[in-house]
């Protein structure tokens, strides 16, 4: 199975220690993820999968780490989970030279592939971060883990940094599949009914939009730009270009403009019961165009939109849109511990069923659900001007606490108000700029 490997041409020479990049749709999704979850935040996936993440978590922490790194044979300290990507037409046909070219997003969809866990090996520190080279990068350890890939391998500074960029391109290349199968090996200590459950829990993830980073459970609905983007980039265009015409002005660093844009989501959101915070919402707005940049961007987005014939421009403003992260937000709203993840579950399906799902998270750290009574539910919303659409997501909210009894208020937080480290008891102005 090694020679079908997207990666055996790099492989190859790098025999003893090879950086196998995880393609982007699998990135978070790995055994080790599950076996540190939460069991009970695993309700929020499906209803037996609490016991499959035990079980996961009680196989994994009975792994040795006491021995030898089985790659330079310092003293070993690090699981490593080592994976196999394999690539094959959609008639099932094996394509394994296809990461090796490069590909175009089109021609990507003809293509699936299978990401295999062949084994887990005992690493030390140093292996580890040479053989997790995406790791070392965002870590600004590259060097470091070029030279001892080099060290291990028994090869050339130059020649390992040839053979760490062919692996990049591969990966780059593999990220462009979006039809991925995960499938686990033969592990020591790992039954094969363990083995199949777990498996069918980490392709549910997947499939489902979940993933694991930073102590959370994340969600992301994986149709949101297909059924839930135009109606939100649409609402958005609306929302400027009527304020732009209640100005008399385009220009966003104009006061006049920033009261009008208050005016009106103001009075979008306040007529369908949501409290609009004027001072937090200036403090929002004068934070975004504090970043020239950012502030160049927006006025760019509300000319095109003022041209006239928006429709014309409705691609071009959905681009600048999706990158401009600064204007993305959140609803909040905290729950009792023991309705957590089935509360967060029955909101994402509610989400989907009326299209106006996106993005979301739980906390997946053990401890949270031993020690504390109650715990955030996190909506995200992925522009805070497009109303109708977070009054939408209020009210769905709203009717899931409804159905379990649980009376609460929601809070809208901007992302960039948690950039800027505006929290709770921090500051004379409140984190938040809706509320419901």
């Amino acid at each position: 199975m090694d020679s079908n490997d997207a990666y055996s041409e790099v492989c190859s020479k790098l025999v003893r220690l090879c950086p196998r990049l995880v393609p982007k749709p699998l990135w978070r999704l790995s055994l080790a993820g599950v076996a540190r979850m939460a069991p009970q935040v695993a309700l929020a996936i499906c209803n037996s999968c609490p016991e499959i993440v035990e079980e996961v978590h009680h196989f994994w922490m009975s792994l040795d780490r006491s021995g030898k790194c089985e790659v330079c044979n310092n003293p070993g300290n690090e699981i490593d989970e080592n994976w196999l990507y394999l690539t094959f037409d959609k008639e099932g046909k094996l394509a394994s030279n296809i990461a090796t070219r490069r590909l175009e997003l089109k021609e990507a969809e003809r293509y699936k592939g299978i990401a295999y866990l062949k084994e887990l090996r005992l690493l030390c520190e140093k292996c580890h971060l040479a053989k997790h080279q995406g790791y070392a990068h965002v870590c600004e350890r590259e060097q470091e883990a070029l030279e001892h890939l080099a060290k291990v391998n028994q090869l050339s500074l130059e020649e390992t940094k040839e053979l760490v960029d062919k692996a990049f391109f591969i990966y780059h290349q593999l990220s462009k599949i979006r039809d991925w199968t995960i499938k686990i090996g033969e592990l020591e200590g790992l039954d094969e009914e363990l083995r199949r459950r777990v498996e069918g829990l980490l392709n549910m993830m997947y499939k489902k939009g979940f993933y694991l980073y930073g102590g959370w459970l994340y969600y992301q609905y994986p149709k949101y730009y297909e059924e839930v983007d135009p109606r939100v980039i649409h609402e958005t265009m609306t929302i400027l270009a009527e304020t732009s015409k209640k100005a008399g002005t385009t220009t966003v660093g104009d006061d006049k403009w920033v009261d009008s844009l208050l005016e009106v989501v103001k009075g979008e959101l306040e007529s369908q019961g949501i409290r609009v915070l004027s001072h937090e919402f200036k403090l929002f707005i004068k934070y975004l165009l504090e970043d020239e940049e950012q502030k160049r961007l927006l006025q760019s987005i509300v000319n095109n939109i003022v041209k006239g014939k928006a429709d014309r421009h409705v691609g071009v403003i959905s681009l600048l849109l999706q990158d401009y992260v600064d204007l993305t937000g959140k609803w909040m709203v905290f729950v009792p511990t023991s309705l957590y993840p089935r509360i967060f579950r029955y909101i994402i399906d509610a989400l989907e069923e009326a299209k106006l799902a996106y993005s979301a998270k739980i906390t997946s750290r053990r401890e949270d659900y031993d020690s504390i009574d109650e715990l955030p539910i996190i909506i995200y919303v992925p522009i805070s001007f497009a109303t109708r659409y977070i009054v939408e997501v209020a009210e769905v909210m709203k009717s899931v606490l409804d159905e379990f009894y649980v009376s609460k208020k929601l809070f809208f937080k901007p992302d960039l108000f948690t950039e800027k480290g505006v929290y709770s008891g921090r500051a004379s102005h409140k984190p938040y700029i809706y509320v419901y």
